[in-house]
């Protein structure tokens, strides 16, 4: 059954993982049940395929720089997690100069924008 947006697309929240989705429902007659939480029409399935990602305000909408701060912040995670799981560290020459400087831009960035307390980036 065809829906709208509302209905057809899973977002986690205003920021983060998106993406279109589909659902199997069975019951005799789903039509006029599917999304009501009528208990007699069963939700069997959802899945959600993850391709998009809400990044909140960006540019002039960001006046604060928050939205920015967060993805400053959220992807050198993601960069320095996947390094590290295959083994690299961040150091002082080559690739691990690069990781170093990507880690304490993310630092700094949550420091100052974020106002985070230190070694935060640690707990994260």
């Amino acid at each position: 059954m065809p829906f709208d947006c509302k209905d057809n697309f899973w977002e986690m929240g205003d920021t983060g993982p998106c993406g279109p989705c589909t659902e199997i429902h069975y019951d005799r007659d789903a039509a006029s049940l599917v999304n009501k939480d009528d208990p007699t029409c069963l939700e069997i399935w959802n899945l959600v395929f993850i391709q998009f990602n809400n990044s909140g305000k960006v540019g002039a909408d960001d006046v604060d720089r928050v939205g920015t701060a967060y993805r400053v912040v959220a992807d050198p995670i993601r960069t320095l997690l996947i390094a590290i799981v295959n083994g690299s560290r961040p150091g002082s020459e080559g690739l691990q100069h690069d990781l170093r400087s990507i880690l304490r831009g993310a630092v700094r960035y949550g420091k100052d924008i974020l106002k985070a307390e230190e070694g935060y980036f640690n707990d994260l």
